[in-house]
């Protein structure tokens, strides 16, 4: 399995609708497929950058895969993990490129051995249901959005607050609760909360009604004393997104018992990175939900399949390809409604089409 060669394509998807939370707001969602060659095989990876994020956009994701060649070419796919820290090293301020190469390389390595990549690293298929999401839009727009989701039979609808009208995050939350009564709810600040506010809101919201399962990053990235303050007086469990971008901020969160579960995403640790992050949650009794960052269905497939290897989540955050107008991806899993399953073909199981 030697490495011949790896490419960045950039590709720019196109949302359904403006896609707006308390950080950005796109019509698009743009993306770096990364191509890799070994021995005659050809696996797919995705690096989909968020800059308030990671810091990176898709011109430093080409250059960190550019970067990356002197580190793959002429070593062994199959050698993933100790390529992956020889990454880390190379281009340490690059942890979406670094993921994206990364499921390049579990691509090639599980199709040589015609494999699933779930089955390769362990796992087992799964079927799971997986929630869709209402960005920060005016609440009778969010009622038309929870309505429609209700018919296609989501049961979970995550919602974007922390817009610069909190009265409209009240009614946006309480307009989605009114259109889809037996919808359980998770609320995403995005950190953009102060943590009395976070507290206030959350009681108000919940005191007023509605089914609220989970809190998601109320607080600042790097306000763990305030996650702590809200997790410690919340009348339900508070997750972490912006504060669990690696291994070291599971452990530092599960040691100060901040939060009650954590939200894991490729493009924020990578696909070991996430399975290192599962096995904390779960060694420190927190709960887990696999998220995207809007990729196509390469980056979407292999969070499936890591969800599928690693157990355990509660939760399923993984609607990008209901959010995107158009992709040069098929395959990977099936959707029926909120309902998908994980394919059974090679690596990803992901074929790309590329102009």
């Amino acid at each position: 399995m030697t490495i011949e060669n790896i490419s960045a394509i950039p590709t720019e998807l196109r949302l359904r609708e403006t896609f707006e939370t308390s950080q950005r707001r796109t019509e698009t969602s743009p993306t770096v497929l990364i191509r890799l060659c070994a021995s005659g095989v050809t696996g797919w990876g995705e690096a989909t950058p968020v800059p308030y994020f990671t810091g990176e956009d898709v011109e430093s994701v080409k250059a960190s895969v550019a970067r990356s060649r002197d580190v793959l070419v002429g070593k062994s796919a199959s050698h993933f993990r100790l390529l992956a820290q020889k990454l880390a090293e190379a281009i340490p301020d690059s942890p979406t490129a670094r993921a994206g190469i990364e499921i390049a390389l579990l691509d090639t390595v599980s199709k040589s051995v015609g494999m699933p990549l779930h089955r390769y690293l362990g796992g087992r298929a799964i079927t799971i249901e997986t929630s869709t999401t209402v960005p920060l839009i005016e609440p009778r727009h969010a009622a038309g959005f929870a309505r429609r989701a209700a018919k296609q039979g989501f049961t979970t609808i995550k919602i974007k607050v922390g817009g610069l009208d909190r009265d409209q995050d009240l009614q946006r939350v309480f307009s989605v609760a009114g259109a889809a009564p037996r919808a359980a709810l998770i609320l995403d600040a995005n950190g953009a909360f102060q943590p009395d506010e976070a507290l206030g809101f959350i009681k108000e919201v919940t005191g007023r009604g509605a089914n609220v399962e989970v809190f998601e990053q109320p607080v600042g990235g790097n306000d763990l004393e305030g996650l702590k303050f809200v997790t410690e007086r919340s009348p339900v469990p508070v997750y972490a997104d912006e504060s669990a971008c690696t291994p070291e901020d599971a452990f530092r969160l599960a040691k100060a018992e901040a939060v009650s579960g954590v939200v894991v995403k490729l493009m924020k640790s990578g696909p070991l990175g996430a399975l290192a992050i599962s096995s904390i949650a779960k060694a420190a009794s927190l709960r887990l939900m696999m998220g995207t960052m809007l990729e196509s269905r390469v980056g979407q497939s292999a969070s499936l399949h890591i969800a599928a290897s690693a157990g355990k989540f509660t939760w399923y955050d993984l609607d990008s390809d209901v959010l995107l107008a158009e992709q040069p991806v098929r395959g990977g899993f099936e959707r029926s409604g909120s309902v998908v399953t994980l394919g059974q073909g090679t690596g990803l199981g992901v074929q790309v089409s590329l102009q």
